[in-house]
């Protein structure tokens, strides 16, 4: 078994949740990926292949944050949830009722507090907490009321579907990943 604590400066709890976090963001960049390439084949909305580009570069920055960033700033950090509120905004501008935009509101409002609030462990907490939450509200809301004829005629509706409903859940990914992250790091400073 590997020490983690003096190999890598890590608790072993700090080491499983990044590797959970590893995996989540993983899996996340590979459904956003295909979702994209879904996108560009079948010539879809432009807004929606920009989200979901947006999407990808904010998993990729998160990535790079985990490997590397995290040793050096939290700058890494703060490019990856600005990635994530560019996606955010630009989700804005796609049709949504009342509830996903408030949702998206909720959220898009706790994390950018959290990039001017992220030294203050306790408020930066509850923020990603408020922000997990709406985000699971928002996705299981929208898994409820989503119509994969939304897409117009994509040939394989199954293969679409699948997509579509793993895609609604990348912002809890995101933002369980920023709140790991946080926390690990917060931890590991002592802070």
């Amino acid at each position: 078994m590997v020490d983690t604590q003096t190999k890598y400066g890590l608790t072993s709890r700090n080491a499983i949740l990044l590797f959970v976090q590893m995996i989540l963001i993983v899996v996340g960049l590979v459904i956003q990926t295909m979702l994209t390439v879904f996108m560009l084949v079948h010539q879809l909305e432009p807004l929606m292949i920009v989200t979901s580009i947006m999407t990808m570069l904010a998993l990729v920055a998160i990535i790079i944050y985990a490997v590397h960033g995290f040793r050096k700033s939290r700058i890494y950090l703060i490019v990856a949830i600005a990635l994530f509120l560019l996606a955010i905004l630009f989700n804005f501008l796609l049709p949504k009722n009342g509830a996903q935009l408030v949702l998206l509101l909720v959220i898009f409002a706790c994390m950018f507090a959290f990039i001017f609030e992220h030294k203050n462990v306790k408020v930066s907490n509850y923020l990603v907490l408020v922000a997990a939450v709406a985000s699971l509200g928002y996705s299981i809301y929208t898994s409820i009321i989503a119509n994969v004829n939304a897409y117009g005629n994509v040939g394989d509706l199954s293969f679409a579907s699948f997509l579509m409903y793993a895609s609604i859940f990348t912002p809890v990914i995101m933002i369980c990943t920023f709140g790991i992250s946080h926390l690990v790091r917060s931890t590991r400073r002592g802070e």
